[in-house]
């Protein structure tokens, strides 16, 4: 039977290097779910009146800066915070 000696510290960091991955993940979605708040948001409040003149089917891009230039205090806290997790792991 052979056993290998890992040292302590490679075992840390091991564990410190997952746990950096798995938050950078957690990061990623949680970004991800706060676009997709922001869009329901704007379609349901502010962009409602647009919103309700589309045709199913029809295909829009939206860019963060429509989004920056809307006026609903929710959303800009929302785009807050999506830059700060942005700034978190440069996302």
């Amino acid at each position: 039977m052979e056993i290998k000696i890992v040292p302590l510290s490679n075992i840390c960091m091991n564990d410190y290097q997952t746990n950096i991955s798995e938050t950078f993940e957690i990061l990623i979605e949680t970004k991800e779910k706060l676009i997709q708040k922001i869009f329901d948001l704007a379609i349901t409040g502010e962009l409602k009146e647009w919103s309700d003149t589309i045709e199913e089917g029809e295909h829009f891009f939206f860019s963060k800066e429509l989004f920056e230039s809307l006026e609903d205090e929710k959303i800009k806290q929302l785009i807050s915070l999506i830059i700060s997790i942005e700034s978190i792991f440069l996302i």
